[in-house]
């Protein structure tokens, strides 16, 4: 009896934390603000780490972000890869299930990866570069 009590507290514990709502943020990759690749960064920085954040989590979506700034070097290349650039999305919910990211870490790439249109190019290169400042500081301040 005791260990079906002591069961049930860590999974109604892990579920509550696999259900963990943080609030995506709302970036314009259109046109930045200064703060954008610094303050912001940093406060993001600052949120997701010290928990179960990873270097290689982290270093592994910025990677692919790269890849993908890279393969897209005209609007036309970009709007045909957009679906596939937005599918990063499920691949941090994939991690945030496995429980290898926090909500945080996730709300973050959410709001990177929605701010991303298939209209402008150029959202993509700063998403990047966001992406880029966000790891330099989560490095200073993660793990």
């Amino acid at each position: 009896m005791y260990y079906n009590n002591q069961q049930k507290q860590y999974n109604n514990q892990y579920s509550q934390k696999k259900n963990e709502i943080v609030e995506i943020p709302q970036f314009d990759f259109t046109h930045p603000t200064p703060e954008l690749f610094s303050q912001t960064a940093e406060e993001w920085a600052k949120k997701c780490s010290g928990k179960i954040n990873t270097n290689t989590q982290i270093r592994r979506f910025y990677d692919e972000l790269i890849l993908w700034n890279e393969k897209c070097t005209t609007q036309q290349i970009f709007q045909e890869n957009l679906p596939y650039i937005r599918m990063i999305k499920s691949k941090i919910a994939y991690a945030k299930g496995r429980d290898i990211i926090d909500a945080n870490y996730k709300a973050l790439m959410d709001g990177i990866i929605n701010a991303i249109q298939g209209n402008n190019v150029k959202t993509l290169k700063n998403a990047k570069l966001f992406l880029e400042a966000f790891t330099g500081y989560f490095k200073f301040y993660g793990k």
